[in-house]
């Protein structure tokens, strides 16, 4: 699945609002980038269920 970091706060809803919410959000999305999941805007991820 691959959802741009746009989606991916429009999805958070109010959370996204929240600066150590928002820290931790971009420490993911940096700690994807170094490992190749990122391609500019978008983040390949998997879902895992319960």
């Amino acid at each position: 699945m691959v959802l741009t970091t746009h989606q991916l706060l429009r999805l958070a809803g109010a959370r996204a609002g929240d600066s150590q919410w928002r820290s931790r959000f971009d420490g993911m999305v940096d700690y994807a980038r170094r490992h190749g999941w990122v391609d500019g805007d978008e983040v390949r991820m998997h879902i895992v269920g319960e």
